[in-house]
């Protein structure tokens, strides 16, 4: 029970660690920032 516990706290911390990074990415890129999940997401990745 505690390997899951600390597992579920990794995944939780990795991911606010990685929507951070997005956060300061996207406060320093000059236009739009578009991610998975986005409007026009897959014709800009095509590019």
């Amino acid at each position: 029970m505690v390997a899951i516990a600390q597992s579920s706290i990794s995944r939780t911390s990795e991911t606010t660690r990685t929507q951070a990074a997005v956060q300061q990415l996207e406060a320093r890129v000059h236009g739009e920032l578009v991610r998975p999940g986005d409007a026009g997401y897959d014709e800009t990745r095509r590019f």
